[in-house]
């Protein structure tokens, strides 16, 4: 009796139908980094029937090269650098999991902690951590307590550490937004259009940068994070009017 088989479509929707978890990573030029990342990451392929995708942000090095040496890897390139709130939206759309975590490839965090994070699941929607104690320099904690006083003062919420890349998701609640933001002001128009969802900050341990470049503190990149910021208000005040 010949054996009946599924054709190669349906195999995928089944397999992608039973995925517990999206673990999305943003990477633009860490290729002394990638791969530690990743074989970090890659036991949670089974240990939360997960998928792992890797959002190459136009990338000049050879990034994308390591991660094609993990064939269990999905990985999705920009042809050219279109920011961090970009690589985190591209990342979303293609997400297949029940519930989407995201943080950083710069080894800053010790992603065991996702498996804290995990046992929050059944209570909250929205599961993020803040750094303590945050190992940057004294001027980059300096713009991340202005910036987190100000996110706050938009949003109307007290969040710890906004920006913090540690941030565990229900993908049903975020199928219900719509992300515009292209620079780094994505986790708070992020935490601003999930306010209403059950929400829960947990400490996560971090680790300060060895290898690779840090853009964050880049003033290019802030300017456009402060301007995303003021549409975010705009656009708010612009939904409350009668």
């Amino acid at each position: 009796m010949c054996e009946s088989r599924k054709p190669q479509s349906m195999i995928w929707l089944v397999k992608s139908s039973m995925l517990e978890l999206s673990i999305v990573f943003p990477a633009y030029n860490e290729e002394r980094n990638i791969v530690k990342c990743l074989q970090a990451a890659r036991p949670f392929i089974d240990s939360h029937n997960a998928e792992i995708i890797i959002v190459d942000d136009g990338s000049e090095d050879s990034t994308a090269q390591l991660v094609q040496t993990f064939p269990e890897v999905r990985l999705i390139q920009h042809q050219s650098n279109r920011g961090y709130g970009a690589a985190i939206r591209t990342g979303f759309s293609h997400c297949r999991g029940r519930w989407i975590f995201f943080s950083d490839s710069d080894l800053q965090f010790q992603l065991e902690q996702l498996h804290d994070f995990w046992t929050y699941t059944s209570d909250y929607d929205v599961i993020i951590g803040y750094r303590h104690p945050r190992r940057d320099p004294a001027h980059r904690i300096l713009y991340a307590k202005l910036w987190a006083a100000l996110v706050n003062r938009v949003i109307n919420m007290s969040i710890k550490d906004v920006n913090c890349a540690f941030k565990l998701i229900r993908r049903e609640v975020l199928a219900g937004i719509t992300l515009k933001a292209q620079g780094a002001s994505i986790n708070a128009e992020l935490l601003q259009k999930l306010s209403s969802k059950r929400l829960i900050q947990l400490p996560v341990h971090h680790y300060p940068r060895t290898e690779g470049i840090q853009t964050g503190g880049n003033l290019r990149v802030m300017a456009r994070a402060l301007w995303e910021l003021l549409q975010l208000q705009r656009d708010d005040s612009e939904a409350q009017k009668p």
